[in-house]
């Protein structure tokens, strides 16, 4: 999902995909779905394009560029999950390494190949590489419970909604993963799931977080110290019914700070407590969620005040997923080897040097996840993004948009791939051989939402896939599922 941020021509677009909001076509009082179905969620701002800014880039010889491509760029047989005859993966293979978390992203939310693309990834780091923990951009409460339906026997599809927001799990293209991650769910070694964001946003799930919390701290004898008519609870319930900042109960500062001081308080106390694998995975809930609190009302303040320019609530968001995903690689999957799947952009790093080819907007200010992650891990993490030529991206039934080609034909990344002749290629920005080095310098390239920005991609990612033809995504059964998604009332 993209970053909580920017008001744009007097348009609310906060983040995209997992804080619920009714769309603008639904009652109020009727079904509700997640802001993965909203334009902004994956088209992003869309920068017109700055002569002056690309008269700036190094002079190309897009020619020897584009040969160079032709011999390095490692070609890629399918982006089909089906397909496991794993040969044309081993470059990736060789490119990871011995990184302990790798990172799967991609540019816009609702493109199907890059699902598919990312589940074949998925499973070759399981089968071959070791990897045997898949953490998705989804709650971190919520991904213990999609965990325990798939040990359960629950349906695939019936387990991924507890805790993956549906601009994934409502996708046709998700039900390879949903039914691998089902298949070995209860086999020999299997991959075992878990969510890192500190957003909520999952109703089905998330109405057992206040009884389970509540029959925890009475087992290690803390209930009484956040007792059910205590301003903890009402301020657990505030976040649970918030829907989206704009029309969330988060309105006063003060008892949000009272929330979070309380949430410190419990951790503290837990401490102090035996150490067990429960205590601890409470005591990251109870963080989780007060960072959570803290980002409703600072995105509710950004909406009040329109600024467009501040990332607090970004920053407040990604730096505690960044703490969710350390304290799974640190403690619950410690020793294990970690696969993430995330937009590219929160797997990106230094983004505030990347040009938006835009005036009105920049990542400056802005620290995603996986800079954070890479600060602690370093080469021992590796991200990788997809990236489209042509093809497009469609988010439920009537959202849907074309990815443009020809944004610039002689210094644009995809552009000079495609000139190569690869349908479907790797690219590791880590080892770049010899007659490669104009890749270290700005160049335009299209990772974050399909629109060419600058910059110097290897200080960002560590590699991309690139596809020629991006397929959007389908939305099977969308109708009845978004008439079934309704807010819970917790009164």
């Amino acid at each position: 999902m993209l970053p909580v941020m920017q008001l744009r021509r007097e348009r609310l677009s906060f983040d995209p995909c997992a804080v619920l909001v009714p769309m603008r076509s639904v009652r109020s009082s009727g079904p509700w779905v997640a802001l993965a179905f909203v334009a902004a969620c994956s088209a992003g701002q869309r920068p017109s394009p700055d002569a002056g800014r690309l008269a700036r880039l190094p002079a190309a010889d897009s020619t020897a560029r584009v040969a160079w491509l032709g011999a390095h760029a490692s070609p890629l047989r399918t982006l089909d999950p089906a397909d496991t005859s794993f040969d044309d993966l081993a470059p990736v293979g060789r490119a990871i390494g011995d990184a302990r978390i790798v990172f799967l992203g991609e540019a816009a939310h609702g493109e199907g190949g890059a699902y598919l693309g990312k589940t074949r990834l998925v499973i070759y780091l399981h089968e071959k590489l070791g990897f045997d923990a898949l953490v998705f951009e989804g709650g971190f409460y919520e991904g213990s419970k999609v965990w325990s339906a798939l040990i359960g026997g629950a349906k695939p599809a019936d387990a991924l909604i507890l805790g993956v927001p549906p601009a994934w799990s409502w996708s046709g293209e998700i039900e390879p993963l949903a039914e691998y991650l089902a298949a070995q769910a209860r086999g020999p070694r299997p991959l075992r799931f878990m969510g890192y964001d500190p957003q909520s946003g999952y109703p089905t799930s998330r109405a057992s977080l206040p009884l389970e919390l509540r029959a925890f701290l009475d087992s290690v004898g803390l209930r009484g110290t956040a007792g059910p008519d205590s301003s903890f609870w009402r301020g657990l319930g505030w976040i649970l019914r918030s829907l989206s900042p704009a029309d969330s109960l988060i309105t006063d500062s003060a008892a949000v700070e009272r929330f979070v001081e309380t949430t410190r308080r419990l951790r503290a106390d837990l401490a102090r407590r035996p150490p067990s694998e429960s205590t601890r995975f409470w005591q990251q809930v109870l963080e989780s969620t007060g960072a959570y609190a803290r980002q409703l009302r600072q995105t509710r303040v950004e909406i009040e005040t329109k600024d467009t320019h501040a990332w607090t609530s970004s920053n407040t968001r990604d730096e505690q997923g960044a703490r969710n995903l350390l304290w799974l690689a640190n403690d619950r999957f410690r020793g294990h080897r970690l696969i993430v799947w995330s937009a590219t952009i929160h797997a990106a790093r230094h983004v505030r040097g990347v040009d938006t080819r835009d005036s009105a907007w920049s990542y400056a200010g802005y620290i995603p996840t996986g800079e954070h992650v890479w600060r602690s891990l370093g080469t021992r993490m590796y991200a990788l993004g997809f990236v489209g030529l042509g093809g497009g991206w469609r988010l439920g039934t009537t959202d849907s948009g074309r990815i443009r080609v020809d944004q610039h034909p002689a210094a644009e990344l995809e552009e000079l791939i495609g000139a190569a002749g690869f349908d479907f290629a790797f690219l590791d920005f880590r080892r770049i051989a010899r007659g490669g080095e104009w890749l270290r310098e700005p160049l335009l390239s299209r990772p974050f939402a399909e629109h060419a920005k600058i910059a110097r991609w290897p200080d960002v990612l560590d590699g991309i896939v690139f596809v020629r033809e991006m397929q959007p995504a389908t939305w099977p059964n969308f109708e009845a599922r978004l008439r079934g998604s309704r807010p819970l009332n917790f009164h």
